[in-house]
């Protein structure tokens, strides 16, 4: 009986269950050892064991084997109790671990990652150890599997559950590492955005401030003023790293809003795995898409898995992937910011170099009126030089103020009209003064034309012919003899190259750091060669002057001009690299925008769609149309191969132009950006080509026994409802013809039921359909969700019945049908015997 029972016993599952069997177990043991006394042998008559002896070695076998097994019962029963109880402790470690982990706090509320980040650390090396445990508790659970141990289903169960919960604790941790990091960045990104901004503000508040000029500056302050404005220019220039680096950044900020329940989602949200992720509807993998639905549970949400399904989802297990829309305007903010302080920097110059060139002119306008016919005549008259150096000054800064003045804030059209009157006035009475020269004997004197005024809005009656240009100047130069004043103007000159050398490397600088217009890029970028094409003719203007000007020895030694040929010969081979990295990067961005359009246009035809045609010809038009994308697609894989020859050379001229002078094409980064995307979409565009077209094969092959199922059924119901109809017509007179009338509707009805099959198979066809479609729709309706983030408006499918509830209406007319039929015959049958009664009676 106690063999029995041992062989009969259940193992344990828990640790309670072990220690409850083992205390039971060590009571019946100690029944078994005092079973000893009443086999021994001293308590039989000496007479009767010879007469016993074969049951006596029996019975002490038996009482051996029940021992032994006993004792073996209970060793196993300590080793079954001392694994379970070490997999338990890992077990309750791991699952706390795990609720802790899930239970925290992700969200943009929770800034305090310093302490998770050491906490995360602590956590990794506890996980290191217990990895050495867990692997010490498995080694020893196989141990005893290996050895047969009585109660290893028990074991096996706890190693799975075991290995599961450590490769799931392994999943958290690599969903952790990535949230440490997006999260960090998060914060980051918001601090820095926040402490550029503030620089950004503070510096456009000392430029209003300190560089505020007027009318009533004098020159040496509005010198003093350029020359700090100037200066202000390399580190403001300088900071368009760092706000390009925050425009990137931007792109990468993850969203940690919709983690917070205070933030409940009112569009369906994309969601990104972090790590692998099981349930019981569905298998995720890292990088799978899902569609965040509801996020009022801070740890577990609601949303649509890969296959269309709802289901909930861990949110440890998700990340709410880029673009951040508050980081994406706050970059914008900053960018709109920076580039109000370039312009803000640009206008000031130009408002200053307007004044300085405004006050050179009213000084040269000043010195031509002082001079009078006793001054030409008088022995201390000023020399040749110095008046061919002032009336060409006079010319050259007026034209100058003209051009600058286009874009300064600090003339109106009345004040050009004025100072145009003033200087047509000034060129007027140095005309006088030559004709007076003239009546005096001397040579007649030429009429220039006066200089254009650019098309500026300014009163032009007062142009008359009496002007005055370089060519009057220097006619009258030699006809005065006096001493050699050629430093003066060279000196001027002088002047003048340093100020136009300034503009021109503000016209460089915007050429290189303005992006491209968004609405017409291509044009945009021609237009900027062309503006670099004449910027690059006058550097080359400017080349022969200062060969000019080297020849003079006391303005080659000077200061300014040392200076300004240090800035002549880089500016100059600035501007030639940059007319060929730009050309580089005119061809990346028409590839760019080449491939674009194509993969604009096939997305928008494939996400049209939103479900499988209803009839068998539509679906193999709609089979013959998706070889044909896929055939056009083929053929145009020439854009995409140029694209990705272009994008690598236009990389490499931004970065040559990064580590020779500190600056960037702005366009590289955002187009290289989206040559990478478009390839992306391009290679998922065939992709899904090759998918649909897989589907409607597949769907070809199913509808095909669904269509005839479908078919016969049809004809057959008709004709069956015909034969009814028939009967139905028939008014038998005696019994003979309703007894035959029964048998015909009874062979109907047979007829009817012997077909219950083929309705049942035509359902099962329908609903294979059904499933089949609805997957295929589920698949359409992400893949344009998908579609959609890249398209500046929302695709609209085109407007077709559903193959699913064109299938599912079709078969719900057969089995209606059927059903009526069916109903239909019976309840005749029963007519015709209610009949019969009355042809007895």
């Amino acid at each position: 009986l106690r063999q029995d029972r041992l062989n009969k016993m259940q193992w344990g599952t828990d640790t309670e269950a072990v220690e409850s069997q083992l205390h039971n177990h060590k009571m019946a043991h100690r029944a078994i050892a005092d079973f000893r006394e009443k086999v021994d042998e001293s308590n039989i008559p000496p007479q009767m064991k010879e007469k016993y002896a074969d049951a006596l070695d029996k019975l002490n076998t038996k009482y051996g084997d029940l021992l032994s097994e006993s004792q073996s019962y209970i060793q196993n029963l300590e080793d079954l109790q001392r694994f379970i109880g070490n997999a338990t402790e890992q077990l309750v470690w791991l699952n706390q671990r795990e609720e802790e982990e899930l239970a925290f706090d992700w969200s943009d509320q929770n800034t305090d990652l310093s302490s998770k980040k050491d906490s995360h650390s602590e956590f990794l090396k506890d996980l290191e150890k217990r990895e050495t445990e867990i692997n010490r508790v498995q080694k020893f659970g196989e141990n005893l599997v290996n050895d047969d141990h009585p109660g290893q289903d028990t074991i096996e169960a706890f190693m799975d559950v075991l290995q599961t919960q450590w490769s799931w604790m392994l999943q958290l941790t690599q969903s952790i590492d990535s949230h440490l990091q997006n999260n960090m960045a998060y914060f980051q990104f918001f601090e820095d955005a926040k402490q550029t901004e503030q620089t950004l503000k503070a510096r456009q508040e000392k430029m209003r401030s300190k560089y505020t000029a007027d009318k009533t500056s004098s020159v040496a302050h509005l010198e003093e003023l350029l020359d700090g404005i100037m200066a202000e220019k390399e580190s403001l220039f300088n900071y368009n790293r760092t706000v390009a680096n925050l425009a990137g950044r931007a792109k990468a900020v993850v969203q940690l809003k919709p983690r917070n329940p205070a933030n409940p989602v009112q569009n369906q949200i994309p969601l990104k795995a972090l790590c692998e992720y099981k349930t019981e509807e569905v298998l995720i993998k890292p990088n799978d898409q899902c569609i965040l639905r509801n996020n009022s549970n801070r740890i577990k949400w609601r949303g649509i898995g890969p296959g269309g399904r709802d289901i909930d989802l861990l949110s440890l297990c998700f990340q709410v992937p880029p673009p951040n829309q508050d980081a994406m305007e706050v970059a914008n903010r900053i960018d709109n910011l920076n580039q109000g302080n370039m312009t803000m920097w640009q206008q000031v110059t130009i408002n200053l170099r307007c004044l300085i060139f405004w006050k050179y002119l009213l000084r040269d306008m000043e010195t031509v009126r002082s001079w009078s016919l006793e001054h030409l005549l008088t022995a201390r008259k000023p020399s040749p030089e110095e008046y061919t150096r002032v009336m060409q000054d006079l010319e050259s800064n007026y034209e100058e103020f003209l051009r600058m003045s286009q874009d300064s804030q600090l003339f109106g059209p009345n004040d050009l009209t004025q100072l145009r009157r003033d200087y047509t006035s000034t060129v007027q009475y140095f005309n006088d003064v030559v004709e007076l020269w003239e009546g005096a004997g001397k040579a007649p004197m030429t009429q220039p034309q006066l200089p254009d005024m650019g098309g500026r809005n300014v009163d032009r009656e007062v142009v008359v012919d009496h002007s005055v240009s370089l060519h009057t100047s220097m006619e009258f130069g030699r006809l005065c003899s006096c001493e050699d004043g050629s430093n003066e103007a060279d000196e001027a000159r002088l002047r003048k190259l340093v100020l136009l050398i300034g503009n021109w490397e503000d016209s460089l600088w915007n050429i290189i750091q303005t992006p491209l217009k968004v609405q017409n890029p291509i044009q945009d970028s021609e237009d900027r060669l062309n503006n670099l094409q004449a910027l690059m003719q006058s550097l080359d203007g400017m080349g022969g002057q200062l060969e000019a000007l080297n020849q003079n020895p006391a303005i080659a030694q000077h200061n300014d001009f040392i200076s300004l040929v240090q800035k002549y010969k880089p500016l100059h081979e600035l501007s030639a690299q940059c007319m060929e990295d730009l050309k580089v990067v005119d061809s990346t961005v028409r590839s760019v925008e080449d491939v674009e359009s194509v993969v604009k246009l096939y997305e928008v035809k494939l996400a049209e769609e939103d479900t499988a045609a209803s009839s068998p010809q539509g679906i193999q038009a709609y089979i013959v149309l998706l070889k044909q994308w896929q055939s056009e697609l083929e053929q145009k894989q020439r854009l995409f191969r140029r694209m990705q020859e272009e994008l690598p050379r236009a990389e490499a001229v931004n970065v040559k132009l990064n580590q020779q002078h500190s600056l960037q094409y702005p366009d590289v980064s955002p187009y290289g950006e989206r040559a990478h995307s478009l390839h992306e979409r391009g290679q998922r565009l065939q992709a899904q080509i090759g998918l649909r077209l897989k589907e409607m094969e597949k769907l070809t092959v199913l509808i095909r026994p669904y269509r005839d199922s479908r078919n016969w059924l049809d004809g057959w119901l008709d004709g069956a409802l015909v034969k009814q109809q028939q009967l139905e017509a028939v008014q038998p007179s005696n019994s003979q013809e309703l007894t035959e009338q029964l048998t015909q509707q009874k062979i109907l009805v047979s007829e009817i039921e012997v077909n219950k099959p083929k309705v049942d198979d035509c359902r099962e066809f329908s609903e294979r359909c059904v499933d089949m479609v609805k997957d295929y729709e589920d698949h359409l309706q992400n893949y344009r969700l998908w579609v959609e983030k890249f398209h500046s408006s929302t695709i609209t499918p085109r407007e077709q019945t559903s193959l699913s509830d064109t299938v599912t209406k079709e078969y719900m007319d057969i089995y209606t049908r059927y059903t009526e039929l069916l109903n239909k015959t019976s309840n005749y049958i029963r007519l015709i015997n209610s009949k019969s009664g009355q042809f007895k009676d």
